[in-house]
């Protein structure tokens, strides 16, 4: 099968220990079977502990989190006590891809990287090159269907339309919403956008506290200036976004919500920098690559916020 991938991708490696915001930690990872029936296998004091840390709920077996739910394999210095032990190739179906995304289509398989992972948020809003895909592989499954095929030509579309450098990224956005027929341009009152998303699920109560300050402002928090001054940043943070969700609107056919989703997401993102901005003087490119990183772990990796965003879109379309 055709495997694709952007062309940021192979440049990726796990900073492991360097990372402050360990994927370790604070998130439920389940095993899958080849790797927990290799892991009942293990011998030695090693193995003991590893089968002591495995629960098995409902036919699914997952690690047991820790003190301040943190991995029971995650190391002080940061590393992985498996990893060390078993080697990369033993590592879990999860640990392996993370924070690697997949989306299936009849031909092939594109993969990216997720925002959540703050290394891939970094090489990705700071890449200079314009956004493009790289194939390897041979299709051989089926042929893309009629609607794989029409939302591929608007993908290619939109992102064509972000990655025009001759126009301003406020321009591209507003473009880019246009294109879909029955796309709402949604309502950019800061105080509405920060309740409806106070009203998710939360992974992180720092990011309850940020929508708070956004929701109690005072004033006016001017985000397209901060569209202009990281404007090549938002260009790829937004192609991220049409890369990974767009392709479903082949199944689910919620094309305009998808780019509603894009467009909300760099909104929300830019008015938290412009609030950095506005407390501290100045807003740095190391604050956008946390604030994206918090955005995609609290909305990206919550099935039920996503879907809730989604409804909201919906609602407005129709």
């Amino acid at each position: 099968m055709k495997k694709i991938v952007p062309n940021y991708y192979s440049k990726f490696k796990c900073i492991a220990d360097k990372c402050r915001h360990s994927c370790c930690v604070g998130w439920e990872i389940d095993i899958d079977e080849r790797s927990y029936d290799f892991y009942k296998a293990v011998g030695g004091e090693f193995g003991k502990k590893l089968k002591s840390n495995i629960s098995l709920e409902d036919g699914t077996a997952h690690f047991i989190l820790g003190d301040k739910e943190r991995g029971p394999f995650l190391m002080e210095n940061g590393l992985c006590e498996l990893f060390i032990n078993l080697g990369e190739d033993k590592l879990c179906d999860i640990c392996t891809m993370h924070p690697r995304f997949v989306n299936y289509l009849s031909d092939r398989e594109e993969i990216g990287l997720g925002l959540t992972c703050e290394e891939a948020s970094r090489l990705i809003l700071s890449e200079k090159d314009k956004f493009s895909l790289i194939s390897s592989g041979k299709n051989e499954g089926e042929a893309l269907n009629d609607d794989e095929r029409e939302i591929l030509s608007f993908r290619e579309l939109c992102i064509h339309t972000v990655t025009d450098r001759s126009k301003g990224i406020k321009e591209r956005l507003a473009i880019l919403l246009s294109l879909p027929d029955y796309c709402m341009v949604p309502d950019l009152n800061i105080k509405y956008w920060a309740e409806e998303y106070l009203k998710l699920e939360r992974l992180d109560a720092a990011w309850g506290e940020i929508l708070e300050k956004l929701k109690a402002f005072k004033g006016d928090l001017p985000y397209e200036d901060i569209l202009t001054e990281f404007e090549t940043e938002f260009e790829q943070l937004t192609v991220y976004f049409i890369y990974r969700y767009l392709i479903k609107a082949a199944e689910d056919y919620l094309t305009a919500e998808y780019l509603q989703f894009t467009f909300i997401s760099v909104f929300m993102i830019a008015k938290v920098l412009a609030l950095i901005k506005a407390e501290k003087g100045v807003v740095k490119r190391e604050n956008l690559f946390e604030i994206a990183r918090i955005y995609s772990s609290e909305i990206e990796y919550s099935d039920e916020n996503l879907e809730n965003l989604l409804d909201i879109f919906s609602e407005m379309n129709f």
